[in-house]
């Protein structure tokens, strides 16, 4: 599987804290990869929550003054962006996928439930999908 593309792409002229975002971005997408090869596949669905999260975060920081909401919800996060940015009915799904996904990994009564969910198949996808959105915002900044 193709790594995102790196950093250095996107950092000339960006502001700093953006760069901050992107570069945690790209950490949490190498540590969804890596829980995907270790069969970890809740976490690495987490951890591909956390990826776009943080490439939504970098652009709402790089197009205003205000910081990015204090919310982890993807769908939220994106309508921040409605402006630039319009998701197809598959990114849509993906940003309503991994929102469910991001707080019941936190609680312990939840995560069995949602790990028996997931399998090497899907989360696959999940991560491709990931991948392919993730390109897709960052030609936002």
């Amino acid at each position: 599987m193709a790594k995102l593309p790196g950093y250095l792409r996107y950092t000339e002229g960006m502001k700093p804290v953006t760069k901050d975002w992107i570069h945690r971005a790209i950490y949490d997408f190498e540590s969804a990869k890596l829980l995907l090869h270790g069969r970890q596949y809740l976490h690495c669905v987490y951890f591909c929550q956390q990826t776009i999260e943080k490439a939504l975060k970098a652009i709402i920081t790089e197009h205003s003054t205000d910081p990015p909401p204090y919310t982890h919800n993807l769908v939220v996060l994106n309508e921040k962006l409605v402006h630039l940015f319009k998701v197809n009915a598959k990114q849509a799904s993906l940003l309503n996928f991994l929102t469910k996904h991001y707080i019941p990994t936190r609680y312990p009564g939840y995560k069995e439930q949602l790990s028996k969910a997931l399998d090497s198949k899907q989360t696959k996808l999940v991560v491709k999908q990931t991948q392919e959105l993730y390109e897709c915002l960052t030609k936002l900044i």
